[in-house]
């Protein structure tokens, strides 16, 4: 009897050990599941657009969610005019959500700007515009000035569908006149936010990168944690800059696997995106411009088939993955990456019949969705649309 019982004990060592072996080895692999407590959520507040100025006919001029110095969710945006004596100003606005759940005003670098753009004038520029103003990875507020002649923009962001992005204009050869003419020129600009103040750093372009540039407008703009600049061109050249003197580091006129064709997240050493090839997540790799791997082919075709969206919050740099499926948790650990659903089915269901242009996740990992959605006066032969803010928390 006391055999029989000794046999038992060692096969029953046996079988956890071997367990554990095999789920040590299981690591090695690109998709790991990762199964764990999911909870519901459900919209708490509903934020109205902060300036109608945001609104360009049925879309939005500048449809990013920020954060401002203290990690609240923000809106920025360019305004530019003439005072009451007739002189030029330009400032930078940004509308911040306070704990009276409406949103708080500042005003950043008015002098500096208007300064700056007074000398950009003087020396020719028809035409200075300002589609980004983003919160850069070392916490500094950003934005990428293109001035010259005829600057190459997303004609106002107006052709957003949420899920093919925008139409972006341009592109082609152009002739030599048509080049001599043009005279592009851009800068990525440090705003000062404790004091009036600007450091502009114009960007040196590659030779090659010259038609690119000067005919075909920016659809990402991002900043690093050292301040070094990205920019994507028409979803499909990417360029990557020095903060310290402009000049260009990197050309990738070919991004693989149509990575940047719709939303990413810019992590620190590799971009987060969705394949439709792979049918799953896929890593770019900054510095190689190459896919390393792809995770997340586990997850439903119902899941997949969404448009996401991302973003990147915290010390640690939190990567969240979104769509109307449920809130997901990027999750890495050595070469192993893993996309981890926080959110219960149904959870954000009412956002399926709107326009979704950002998210935001916070520390609570509360979800703040900017949208929009038909309005209730709209009709079939005039089209009426409600903008805002839309808060998602969990259900305690």
């Amino acid at each position: 009897m006391k055999k029989k019982k000794l046999v038992a004990i060692i096969c029953a060592v046996l079988i956890l050990f071997l367990t554990a072996c095999g789920e040590k080895e299981n690591t090695e692999g690109n998709d790991v599941t990762v199964k764990e407590p999911t909870v519901s959520y459900s919209q708490s507040e509903h934020y109205n657009i902060p300036d109608d100025e945001f609104i360009r006919g049925d879309s939005l001029s500048m449809p990013e969610l920020e954060r401002n110095m203290k990690g609240i969710p923000a809106m920025y945006m360019l305004d530019t005019g003439t005072n009451d004596d007739g002189k030029m100003y330009a400032q930078v606005v940004e509308y911040s959500l306070n704990k009276e759940d409406d949103w708080d005003m500042q005003v950043f670098a008015e002098k500096s700007l208007t300064k700056l753009f007074k000398e950009k004038r003087e020396k020719g520029a028809e035409s200075i515009v300002i589609d980004y103003i983003v919160r850069g990875d070392d916490g500094n507020l950003y934005a990428l000035m293109a001035a010259g002649s005829e600057v190459p923009r997303l004609e106002d962001r107006g052709a957003y569908d949420g899920m093919s992005g925008y139409e972006a204009g341009g592109g082609g050869k152009q002739d030599d006149k048509d080049k001599e003419q043009s005279n592009i020129s851009y800068s990525v600009l440090q705003i000062g936010e404790d004091v009036d103040n600007i450091r502009e750093t114009p960007l040196q372009f590659a030779a090659e990168m010259e038609i690119t540039y000067e005919k075909v407008p920016v659809t990402k703009f991002h900043v690093f944690e050292d301040g070094s600049p990205i920019l994507v061109f028409q979803n499909s050249t990417a360029a990557q800059f020095s903060i310290e003197n402009g000049v260009q580091t990197s050309t990738e006129e070919n991004v693989p696997d149509n990575a940047l064709d719709r939303n990413a997240a810019f992590g620190a050493q590799e971009v987060i995106y969705y394949s439709s090839a792979a049918k799953s997540f896929g890593v770019l790799d900054l510095d190689t411009m190459s896919v390393t791997k792809n995770f997340g082919g586990e997850m439903g075709e119902s899941e997949k088939g969404k448009e996401w969206y991302y973003d990147v919050c915290g010390d640690n740099s939190q990567i969240y993955a979104f769509n109307t499926s449920g809130l997901y948790q990027i999750r890495e650990s050595g070469k192993q990456f893993s996309a981890v659903r926080l959110s219960l089915d149904n959870s954000f269901s009412t956002l399926e019949n709107v326009t979704i242009y950002d998210v935001l996740v916070d520390e609570n990992e509360a979800v703040y969705v900017l949208m929009r959605k038909e309005a209730k006066e709209s009709t079939e032969y005039d089209e009426q649309w409600e903008f805002g803010v839309e808060k998602f928390e969990k259900q305690k």
